[in-house]
């Protein structure tokens, strides 16, 4: 027989998320998208963080199962990942680490904000590949439902059977990550059964900030959303997605 799923206790959930700590990245969003926004964020992703200020995004499938937990460091000042150790490390193996959870525990990852497939059971899917690529997608185009793969990787066959049915935009990000999505994704949407588009938006866009101070924020969506929004482009990015400026969320 097949081995049960392992997944975080739900006392364990609770706890790690009514924690008041706050995060860097969550504040960075706000800074840029606004407190109301934030909270609409960490309310319906349940975004956490831990004592130190680092995010927690969490894994949570069509079923509410908590597969895991991805933890991770932010610089406040320019909402991009820390790359020192222990900047990125996961609940799961905190746990274990702790004694709260078996060595023989294994982890089985799931899209990030899966659990909201059901909430728009209608809305177009936009598939990323960052958990914070995610929240900034969704400040400006709110009728889309943003989930994100957690990795370059992740876009399998497995991890998108939930999205059977739907119509999905991939926004991959520049350079490797739009040449692995858009040679992988016809074989996954043709066995799991969805239509799908590969937006080439951050390959126009990021290819224009080449130059820019910090070359490594051309190459991801969020930055290139961030740096066009700040500089008063927010037409230009709707246009090219096919959304209205946002005016405000998704009931």
């Amino acid at each position: 027989p097949p081995k049960p799923l392992c997944t975080i206790p739900d006392e364990v959930f609770d706890e790690m998320v009514s924690r008041t700590t706050p995060s860097c990245h969550m504040q960075w969003l706000e800074r840029h998208f606004g407190r109301e926004y934030a909270e609409f964020i960490r309310e319906n992703y349940y975004v956490s963080s831990t004592a130190d200020g680092r995010t927690i995004f969490w894994q949570i499938d069509a079923e509410r199962r908590i597969r895991t937990g991805k933890v991770m460091a932010f610089d406040i000042a320019t909402g991009r990942r820390k790359h020192t150790p222990g900047a990125v490390d996961w609940v799961h193996s905190i746990l274990k680490r702790e004694g709260t959870l078996p060595e023989d525990w294994e982890l089985t990852q799931c899209l990030y904000g899966e659990h909201l497939l059901a909430w728009q059971p209608t809305a177009v899917v936009a598939l990323v590949e960052s958990c914070k690529t995610a929240h900034v997608g969704y400040a400006l185009f709110p009728r889309m439902l943003w989930l994100a793969t957690g990795s370059l990787q992740g876009l399998t066959t497995e991890r998108l059977r939930p999205l059977k049915g739907r119509r999905v935009v991939l926004f991959p990000d520049q350079g490797k990550g739009y040449e692995v999505w858009s040679s992988r994704i016809e074989a996954i949407a043709r066995e799991v059964g969805f239509v799908y588009t590969v937006s080439d938006f951050a390959e126009r866009h990021g290819i224009a900030n080449l130059a820019a101070e910090d070359n490594a924020a051309a190459l991801d969506i969020d930055g290139i959303v961030v740096t066009l929004v700040a500089a008063g482009d927010a037409l230009s990015v709707s246009a090219d997605i096919g959304e209205p400026p946002s005016e405000g969320r998704s009931e």
